[in-house]
């Protein structure tokens, strides 16, 4: 990953992506077809699960949450969206996540302390 430039100005833009809660069934909507290989789609599967467990280790500290449980912090689905929820998510992912963290240290790299 990179700085990217818009425009050759003198600002950079540095996407932050942060994780989000994905399944099977999200993937194969995304590209508007079936997975054929049921061995892919297992460990697929397998991959996403511990993705978003990892997620919800991150911003619950408990993967075993029962969907009627309170939850502290509600997956935003837009970027705009800053219910006291959404803000507990940001802050959480900011804090635990690696591919956050990462991005940060490619950030920093462009600079002398």
């Amino acid at each position: 990953m990179g700085l990217k430039s818009k425009n050759d100005s003198l600002v950079d833009y540095i996407p932050i992506y942060l994780p989000h809660k994905v399944t099977v069934e999200d993937v194969e909507r995304f590209l508007n077809s079936k997975i054929t290989s049921e061995d892919f789609k297992e460990k697929l599967g397998k991959y996403l699960t511990e993705h978003n467990e990892e997620i919800l280790k991150i911003t619950e500290k408990d993967t075993a949450k029962d969907f009627c449980e309170e939850w502290k912090t509600l997956e935003p689905v837009l970027s705009r969206h800053l219910s006291k929820s959404t803000l507990q998510y940001y802050r959480s992912v900011l804090d635990g996540s690696k591919v956050v963290e990462n991005t940060f240290t490619t950030i920093g790299s462009y600079f002398k302390y």
